[in-house]
């Protein structure tokens, strides 16, 4: 979805994954001003400084990630059983860097650990066997280990099959 700086929503998806029409015209009426991944987006409090980071992480930024949780907005759209979300949301900037709005993604605990999995895959074909993902919580718990497979060389490769 694409917030402007007053909150107001100005562009959002009216179809699902699979092409299903959403119900999204009740969303085009809420204003997000007042919500905490809006708030923190248009201040610049990325998810360097979020409570859920670690102490370490000075690097990445730019991104306000928030807990996986029930979504008003994805319930309108999707019903009431819709699973849980993350959100992903970062500042919409001008030409001279002024924010001007927000853009928020949501994606299902499913569709992130599928996402990092196909990583685990890449990191290993890259050279990178050893490599492991971890996944943990906002309590920084451990929930899922995603180790880099090893790529089979070609010679080890039966006749016919790829690797």
């Amino acid at each position: 979805m694409l917030v402007d700086a007053s909150g107001r929503l100005i562009a959002v998806n009216d179809r699902g994954a699979t092409g299903k029409p959403l119900e999204t015209k009740v969303l085009h009426e809420r204003n997000y001003k007042q919500a905490g991944w809006f708030r923190a987006c248009m201040a610049g409090e990325y998810s360097t400084k979020m409570e859920f980071s670690d102490s370490a992480n000075t690097i990445a930024n730019g991104t306000v990630i928030t807990r996986a949780t029930a979504d008003a907005d994805v319930q309108q759209a999707y019903g009431p059983a819709a699973a849980g979300v993350i959100g992903f949301s970062a500042p919409l900037r001008s030409r001279t860097g002024e924010a001007i709005g927000c853009w928020r993604n949501l994606a299902t605990a499913e569709l992130v650990t599928t996402v990092l999995a196909d990583a685990a895959r890449d990191l290993g074909s890259a050279g990178y066997p050893g490599a492991t993902l971890l996944v943990v919580s906002s309590s920084r718990t451990p929930r899922d280990t995603l180790p880099v497979a090893r790529p089979m060389s070609r010679s080890r490769c039966a006749p016919g099959t790829m690797n």
